[in-house]
């Protein structure tokens, strides 16, 4: 049997391990790069992972070795493709590929605001040459795709194993009785990994404001540190609140926490989709986020918008308003009744397994 090889350079190790979990042949095999010395890849142990792993230089310490080490394992190995997951910066891995074999695909997870006209201004030059340069496009958001590509992109949304992130009672008792929660005290969350755009010192306010109008309140934060950690931390420290947040870490059970959460916040700053917000309305959790953001994964009439602008109080009291909806098992196994499937993983797989089929030599 001939195995279609695909190299993932900067990949969403999560999203596509989920969608490769649910790839009904086996003749696709997915390898990945890293950066020396950073985060390692977290389902090396995975029983479906069957690719290896490759560690170059960080592209922050030097661009162009980066560059000349990625050229170097696209040349050495027969990719049928190469998928590059950075935005903007898969300038970088498409000039690395010219002249070699593989079909260089741009994949854009996110939707990038620029934080100065300079910026902005940079970015027509990029956008032309990346479309110049891939062979094909992805995005998972319309936003996203119409930012770095022109109309020929396709439309590859994030997805979730919808039976995975539903809400389980035993799982809520279980966190709950692990970290000392009290039954009775309400526990506001939010998952992302420490980093500007997931806005933490804002939650870190939110939380400050809603402390004053509950006291039995927790507040749970999900992610891996990416530099902005030790700054929340000290944040939380200044306020006073240390014993009310729990730093979870970076977790492979997203999944039983959620259950242990009774609102979920997600005040971003920017986002491609959203991703940790749908896996929070499929748990049936009632949802704040950040009205600029794209509503793509918003599917739960349960999910409502709120202006950054409008401050930490009333972010606050929105917050608090939507624990009236219901925190008892079955309000919460209710409002999942009837989510639309659109975003299940076991759908969207099936079409990112066929476009590789499709387009392999």
């Amino acid at each position: 049997m001939t195995v279609i090889q695909i190299l993932h350079v900067g990949a969403h190790e999560e999203l596509i391990m989920n969608y490769y979990r649910n790839f009904k042949h086996r003749s696709i095999r997915f390898d990945y790069v890293l950066r020396r010395g950073g985060q390692d890849f977290k389902f090396k142990n995975d029983p479906y992972f069957d690719g290896r792993l490759f560690y170059i230089t960080p592209m922050q310490s030097s661009v162009w070795r980066w560059m000349i080490e990625l050229r170097s394992i696209i040349r050495s190995n027969k990719y049928s493709h190469v998928h590059l997951h950075f935005g903007f910066a898969n300038i970088y891995g498409l000039i690395a590929g010219i002249g070699l074999s593989s079909k260089m695909i741009s994949h854009n997870h996110n939707y990038y605001q620029s934080s100065t006209r300079f910026r902005a201004f940079m970015r027509v030059p990029l956008k032309f040459l990346i479309n110049i340069l891939s062979a094909y496009k992805f995005a998972c958001s319309g936003d996203s795709g119409r930012q770095l590509f022109n109309n020929d992109y396709i439309l590859l949304p994030n997805a979730i194993d919808y039976s995975r992130f539903q809400f389980q009672q035993s799982s809520r008792d279980f966190i709950r009785f692990k970290f000392s929660i009290e039954p009775n005290s309400i526990v506001f969350g939010h998952v992302g990994n420490f980093l500007q755009q997931k806005n933490h010192l804002f939650l870190i306010k939110i939380f400050f404001e809603i402390r004053k109008l509950m006291p039995n309140s927790f507040f749970f934060l999900i992610g891996a540190d990416y530099g902005t950690l030790e700054a929340v931390k000290a944040e939380v420290h200044r306020l006073d609140i240390e014993q009310y947040v729990v730093f979870a870490g970076d977790r492979s059970d997203v999944e039983t926490l959620l259950c242990a959460f009774d609102v979920f916040l997600f005040p971003s700053l920017f986002e491609g989709f959203g991703l940790a917000l749908l896996e929070a309305e499929v748990s049936g959790l009632p949802c704040i986020f950040s009205s600029s953001l794209p509503k793509d994964a918003v599917i739960s009439p349960f999910c409502v918008p709120c202006d950054l602008e409008k401050g930490a109080v009333v972010w606050a009291l929105k917050a608090i308003e939507l624990c009236n909806l219901g925190l008892d098992a079955d309000s919460r196994t209710n409002r999942t009744l009837y989510l639309p499937t659109t975003f299940d993983v076991a759908r969207v797989a099936h079409l990112f397994e066929n476009f590789y089929l499709s387009t392999a030599e």
